[in-house]
C-alpha cells in the first residue's frame, strides 16, 4: 500500500473543474481546500508507481503538485495454511 499526502496548487477559476476530476480518481480524497486555490489530498495506491500523483499534476487547472508525505507498506506475506489433520507425531514416521 502506497499512501501520499499531496498539496495541489490550482488556478482558482478552475477549482470546480479540478474538484470534479479528483472525485473520479480511485483512492484520492480531498481533505482541505483554501480560497487561494490550494488543496490537500491523500492518494492511496496498491502499487508503488505513483501514477495517480503524476496524473493529478497533469490535470488541467493544476499549477503544481507537491508530495508532502509518503508512506509505503509492503503487502503482508500470506500465512501458510495449517495442516489441521496432521498431529505432532505425523511429521516423519519411519519403519
Amino acid at each position: 500500500m502506497n499512501i501520499a499526502g499531496v498539496l495541489l496548487q490550482v488556478h482558482p477559476e478552475r477549482m470546480d473543474q479540478v474538484r470534479s476530476a479528483l472525485d473520479r480518481f480511485p483512492g484520492v480524497e480531498v481533505h482541505k481546500v483554501t480560497e487561494d486555490g490550494r488543496l490537500l489530498v491523500t492518494v492511496e495506491e496498491e502499487d508503488a508507481q505513483g501514477d495517480t500523483v503524476l496524473a493529478l499534476h497533469r490535470l488541467q487547472g493544476v499549477l503544481a503538485a507537491s508530495v508532502a508525505y509518503h508512506h509505503f507498506e509492503p503487502e503482508p506475506e500470506p500465512e501458510p495454511e495449517d495442516d489441521k489433520d496432521a498431529g505432532p507425531d505425523d511429521e516423519a514416521i519411519t519403519a
